[in-house]
């Protein structure tokens, strides 16, 4: 999770029970940097604990997408399985009125029916 009220929406669905991580932020786009992201403590965590998945949950931004990529590489030699929140189509939202951006990501990420 980025910040710590990305907690909140992600709980009301009740469907997850694991635990979070807030990073505290995502890095900058330019430089891959943050003093205040709590990165090294992740990987700390998966290496000392019982870690089966990630979920990486960050924004669907630039800042967010760094930070996923970021991670994926920076967690992929814990041997942990690693997954990131679905993009895609909201529910109740038209396809007319959705961007380019989000009907791709829709269509990457569909499902069996």
């Amino acid at each position: 999770m980025e910040e710590p009220l990305d907690v909140i929406p992600i709980e009301r669905t009740k469907a997850y029970d694991g635990v979070y991580h807030v990073l505290g932020g995502t890095l900058e786009s330019s430089t891959e940097e943050n003093a205040d992201i709590t990165i090294p403590q992740l990987l700390e965590r998966v290496k000392n604990e019982n870690t089966e998945e990630i979920i990486i949950a960050t924004n669907f931004t630039t800042e967010g997408d760094v930070t996923a990529l970021y991670l994926k590489r920076a967690l992929q030699p814990l041997s942990a399985k690693i997954t990131r929140l679905a993009r895609g189509l909201s529910t109740g939202g038209d396809i007319e009125y959705a961007d380019d951006m989000t009907l791709r990501a829709a269509l990457t990420n569909r499902a069996d029916v």
